[in-house]
């Protein structure tokens, strides 16, 4: 009991005593800034989760402008299907308008990465194993670079025929691909 009584009230002029911190007035005080500074914390997360939710209706529209017009010329096997921050392996061949071939290439990425977001966007849906084929017209807006400078160089429609070779599921979808 004594070294409670000493622990508490013993060196009651030295501000940083234990008793001295334990006072109703440091007590009051030290529930006021926590109120404070967890207000402040709130606030700070709800601004964070603001920002996220901006940055994904970002990339939602980003994807929305890279969609185009296709048909699946073989629907692939099995039920599962693409989804965003599934990772891919995907081969693709482009064509012009007259079915001439113009250049070939794969695609090995998770969906949502924004790497090629013209196949991303459009290959969301698909089965192993599926055809899909890409129409774009030569007033395509999108983003994609390689599409931007075929269409630059050729003033024709492109056709892209994707053909996707495997896919593994995410355990983590991302949802601002749709």
């Amino acid at each position: 009991m004594a070294i409670l009584y000493f622990g508490l009230f013993a060196n009651k002029e030295n501000p940083d005593s234990l008793g001295n911190r334990l006072s109703w007035q440091n007590t009051k005080k030290n529930v006021g800034e926590v109120v404070e500074k967890g207000t402040l914390i709130f606030g700070s997360v709800n601004t964070a989760k603001d920002a996220i939710k901006e940055l994904e209706e970002q990339k939602k529209l980003k994807f929305k402008a890279e969609k185009v017009l296709f048909t699946d010329s073989k629907e692939g096997e099995g039920e599962d299907e693409v989804a965003c921050g599934d990772y891919v392996q995907a081969s693709y061949k482009i064509f012009d308008q007259d079915d001439q071939y113009l250049t070939a290439g794969d695609f090995n990425s998770t969906v949502g990465l924004e790497e090629n977001l013209l196949i991303e966007a459009n290959i969301i849906g698909m089965k192993r194993k599926g055809v899909r084929i890409l129409k774009i017209s030569k007033d395509f807006t999108g983003s994609d670079s390689k599409a931007i400078e075929l269409l630059d160089r050729f003033k024709s429609d492109l056709k892209y025929e994707i053909t996707l070779v495997n896919f593994n599921t995410s355990s983590t979808p991302l949802n601002f691909c749709n």
